[in-house]
């Protein structure tokens, strides 16, 4: 791991958890592995202090741990949770904006608890509810003693509203099922799963064939091990219980079942969740361990920066069609990888591809329409209907379609196998959006130029100097300045083919050539350094003016500092607050970037 990425994890810990648990983490991240004596010993520590700060960074997914048949228990640090601290801002506005406040609730009670069951997140949110609204009943008492409320959907079913929240982050994977494996490296797993298929593996194959057998035995346990996933469609009590039916005591009217899309999940939007209920459907069960996907934020952040990127291209409507694909393909996309290539004439990998039924897409963008007249409609669609109507793409939409499916962009594509069908290819998208993210890092940098030889030497591959000054259209002169520039800053290298043994320069080809893979890395080192600097800098700022800070925090002046500060107190304190929000502005925008070079 990076020494910068080491740097900011220990910050961002820090930031979030004190500086008591950042030393524990940094210790684990520098040496490795580690006992908790020998971690103890470190830290120059005492071991129930350890223990006690292990314990935290545990229950929060920050450090691994593994206990061997002896019973010797190692504590590893988990880089990748710790530097998803910066972006719990992000996964709140996003979870807001799709999803509502009641799953916004639920994940930030994930988030500052690591990981809880299914039955805790219930009762904390049921109980932010009663705080919330005990005012509304003290304003409505009058009117509850005349009119009984007794027997109101809402009265009866408390918990509909974050049972279809957690449905809903369910089906798109932004909370997911806790197992044993989480807590321990990839290597700890593949090692104990080895040893457990070991033991009960038997065949009659040898030599390459037993040990293929043998392979695929242990990727199946390992999937089983590690899956995350929460299926809706197979009811069972590790994950749900049933309901039945019931009726609804305001309107006298039976609700309708749940109705199933073509991936058999069914969606909320648009929905009263007072009238949720059916006698097919299954919540999660109370005891039920979960905890955030951060992944799946990436699979979000992917799909708003690719609309954002279609409305500045088509427009606005445009953008509203393919934002309505990109919704039905969520649920059902694979999380993004770290480790991406980044070459022009990559493979399209599996599980990159999605399709869309015509359909199914027909029906979502009624949807929009439909429940601006209805909204209070209960009824929800099924296999194409809104509200009992059949609905087709208007020929708008097909043109809208059309277009996006046109050069050089190709936001979508015909499916070959069914011409109803549009498919979203992410790969070469995702390929798109860094190489944009890059040229526009390269540009503000340099100039437009620079730009223009990157751009040349990525479509056409090692070029000499003369070559390269022919098709880029530039002086020699010129053309040698920036690409000087370009090397020393670490975008463009120079590979030299000798014509002879004797490697004499006169007698020696240059050839200038781009890799975005190396580029990509060293942008995003880059980043982390400077995000690691701007903690560090908070950092400093904070201890200048830390009386007054602390003065600010106490319980007794918290919320009347006008009242009981200093006005020189008070501008200190205003000053630090607009230097806090720069820094942390710049944060999140380094933030997108790593969205964009490392998680896409």
């Amino acid at each position: 791991m990076s020494k910068s990425l080491a740097e900011l994890c220990s910050l961002l810990i820090e930031d979030n958890y004190g500086e008591f648990y950042a030393h524990i983490f940094a210790t684990l991240l520098s040496h490795g592995r580690l006992l908790a004596l020998q971690l103890a010993l470190k830290c120059h520590l005492p071991l129930r202090q350890i223990q006690h700060g292990l314990a935290v960074l545990v229950q929060a997914g920050l450090v691994f741990h593994h206990t061997t048949s002896e019973g010797r228990t190692s504590y590893e640090a988990n880089p990748r949770n710790a530097y998803d601290l910066v972006r719990p801002g992000r996964t709140l506005e996003l979870v807001q904006k799709r999803f509502g406040r009641a799953a916004s609730a639920i994940v930030t009670q994930l988030l500052l608890l690591g990981h809880a069951p299914v039955g805790q997140l219930k009762t904390v949110n049921r109980t932010a509810n009663e705080s919330t609204t005990v005012q509304d009943h003290d304003i409505e008492n009058d009117r509850a003693n005349s009119t009984s409320i007794v027997g109101s959907p809402a009265e009866d079913r408390p918990d509909v509203e974050i049972d279809n929240a957690l449905r809903e982050l369910c089906t798109h994977g932004l909370i997911c099922r806790v197992r044993e494996a989480h807590f321990r490296t990839e290597a700890d797993t593949r090692q104990l799963v080895e040893e457990k298929v070991h033991n009960s593996f038997r065949s009659t194959a040898k030599g390459t064939k037993l040990k293929e057998e043998f392979a695929e035995k242990v990727e199946e346990a390992i999937e089983k091990e590690v899956d995350i996933c929460i299926n809706f469609r197979k009811s069972g009590p590790e994950n749900m219980i049933p309901q039945k039916r019931k009726l609804d005591d305001a309107d006298n009217i039976p609700n309708p079942k749940r109705p199933k899309l073509s991936n058999g999940v069914a969606t909320n939007e648009g929905f009263d969740p007072t009238y949720f209920v059916g006698d097919d459907t299954n919540f999660l069960n109370d005891s039920l361990v979960v905890r955030l996907n951060y992944a799946r934020i990436a699979v979000l952040f992917r799909n708003s920066r690719l609309v954002s990127l279609v409305t500045a291209i088509y427009g606005k409507s445009f953008s509203r069609t393919y934002e309505a694909i990109l919704h039905q393909l969520e649920p059902d996309l694979p999380d993004p990888k770290e480790n991406i290539s980044l070459g022009p004439e990559q493979e399209r990998s599996p599980g990159t591809t999605s399709e869309v039924d015509e359909a199914l897409l027909a029906q979502d963008l009624a949807h929009h329409e439909t429940y601006k007249e209805h909204s209070g409609s209960p009824w929800r669609r099924v296999n194409g209907y809104v509200n009992g109507i059949k609905h087709q793409l208007t020929p708008e939409a097909r043109s809208h379609l059309e277009v996006l499916c046109q050069e050089p962009y190709r936001f979508l594509s015909r499916s070959l196998e069914y011409p109803d069908r549009y498919v979203v290819e992410y790969s070469p998208l995702s390929i798109h959006l860094r190489n944009a993210e890059i040229f526009r890092i390269i540009f503000a940098r340099f100039d437009k130029y620079a730009v223009r030889i990157i751009r040349v030497l990525l479509d056409k591959g090692k070029l000499d100097e003369k070559h390269l000054q022919e098709t880029v259209l530039m002086s020699a002169k010129e053309l040698r300045q920036i690409l000087a520039m370009l090397q020393q800053a670490g975008y463009l290298e120079l590979q030299e083919v000798p014509r002879e043994a004797q490697r004499q320069p006169s007698r020696t080809i240059y050839l200038w050539f781009y890799d975005p893979d190396r580029v990509r890395k060293m942008l995003i080192e880059n980043t982390y350094k400077c995000m690691a600097r701007c903690f560090q800098r908070m950092k400093v700022e904070r201890d200048k003016i830390r009386s007054t800070i602390e003065k600010s925090e106490r319980s007794d002046v918290k919320g009347k500092e006008e009242k009981l500060l200093a006005r020189a107190e008070l501008e200190v304190l205003k000053g630090w607050r607009r230097k806090e929000e720069w820094l942390l502005g710049e944060v999140g925008r380094l933030d997108e970037l790593i969205f964009v070079l490392r998680d896409f």
